[in-house]
């Protein structure tokens, strides 16, 4: 996957990126000479433009599958605008989708481009197609994506790493228009077709709201709405994956030595046996999949807002509930608070006999999140290295920093 010999056959659908290596001899429709490109698009799109110039697997010119890192060759427009293939669509970037470790980076010219300058190209493109203000997008925060202000803050970007998270985004914004049916006061996304592909990634547009942090017991009243509704039949939810991409994760943080990564995959594989074990109380239901307490916020009229919709899906309400009882564990929410969220919930998540992997596998998500942002301060790496420390001793008093 990582050397320009290797060639595949297309497998599935579902492969997430690919090459298509051209050399053609005719006019491209502007007159030019024999050229040599590269381009990465997704997969369907690859096929499109090689159908359209005739060109065949295992035949010369040759359409090869892989993931190269390359840079996106100049002068291919012809070629894809006769394939059909919005501008805006290319280039994708080198993907992490197989465990690449330059998630998030393009390369121009040779050299990775920082994620945080893609997201910014990605929004002023969103927020132009849209008719929006493009001027000065203000970064809120990083993370699996990036998340900017836009048109003097009245309007939320929500940048994604790569295209493989197309379907996922579409579903969140979908997602958020059904709870606002249903009269769950959730993030709205703008009006029209989302998301929308630009500079190579996904974005989708949101209306911001302005709210303050609020407290478990908000969260616990909204969560107990969204476990008692049951999505449209049109509205596919995925199962839950607890340890969805923490693989990917630990190979591509920046900053792990080989003993960490052994420590955080020894301790996936674990944490999966013993969750295939796991036994809940509650019914299965619609969750949010990441309820903390910074994914709510209350406004200046009393409502309280739900956020980060991308991650719902069926599976038992009690891997919700467990984060509160995490943060708590931490110091981050104090027990009248959380006595409080259990009150109004009416569960209490620690009861379960096997909390102790719920706790393991959100202190493990957690500590293989912040490692993807070890690279941006010495402060965060040594907050990595603490936890993972902490990992390896489940006994031992956690002194863990928010981020």
């Amino acid at each position: 996957m990582n050397g320009k010999g290797s060639a595949a056959p297309f497998s599935s659908s579902s492969e997430l990126l690919c090459v298509l290596s051209m050399t053609h001899s005719q006019p491209l429709g502007n007159g030019a000479r024999e050229r040599s490109a590269t381009l990465h698009l997704c997969k369907p799109l690859c096929i499109r433009a090689a159908r359209h110039q005739g060109l065949t697997a295992g035949t010369e010119p040759q359409l090869r599958c892989g993931l190269w890192i390359v840079s996106p060759a100049i002068g291919l427009a012809d070629v894809i605008e006769m394939a059909g293939v919005p501008t805006s669509a290319w280039p994708v970037a080198a993907s992490s989708a197989c465990g690449e470790r330059n998630e998030g980076k393009h390369l121009m010219g040779g050299r990775p481009r920082l994620f945080a300058d893609i997201a910014v190209e990605a929004a002023r493109e969103a927020a132009r197609r849209a008719g929006v203000d493009d001027q000065d997008p203000e970064i809120v925060r990083i993370g699996d994506r990036a998340v900017l202000r836009l048109a003097d803050g009245h309007i939320i970007a929500r940048v994604a790493r790569s295209l493989d998270r197309l379907d996922s985004s579409r579903r969140e914004v979908e997602i958020a228009r059904w709870l606002t049916t249903e009269g769950l006061t959730v993030t709205r996304p703008l009006e029209g077709e989302q998301p929308y592909l630009a500079a190579g990634t996904v974005v989708s547009l949101w209306h911001a709201v302005e709210g303050d942090w609020t407290v478990p017991a908000d969260l616990a009243a909204v969560l107990r709405r969204l476990h008692a509704l049951r999505p449209p039949p049109n509205l596919a939810l995925p199962e839950l994956e607890p340890l969805e991409r923490l693989d990917e994760r630990i190979e591509s943080a920046p900053a792990l030595t080989a003993a960490d990564r052994l420590t955080l995959r020894t301790l996936t594989r674990t944490l999966r046996e013993d969750l295939a074990d796991a036994a809940y109380v509650l019914p299965r239901a619609v969750i949010h999949g990441d309820a903390n307490i910074g994914n709510v916020l209350r406004t200046s009229s009393g409502e309280v807002v739900l956020f980060d919709l991308e991650g719902l899906c069926w599976g038992p309400p009690e891997w919700d509930l467990a984060i509160t009882a995490v943060y708590r564990d931490l110091g981050w929410h104090t027990d009248a608070e959380y006595e409080r969220f259990c009150e109004v919930y009416g569960f209490d998540v620690t009861r379960l006999p096997r909390y102790q992997v719920l706790r393991a596998v959100r202190e493990l998500r957690m500590t293989c999140w912040l490692a993807q942002k070890a690279g941006d301060s010495e402060e965060i790496a040594a907050e990595v290295r603490r936890r993972i420390a902490d990992l390896k001793e489940p006994d031992r008093p956690r002194h863990w920093h928010p981020y």
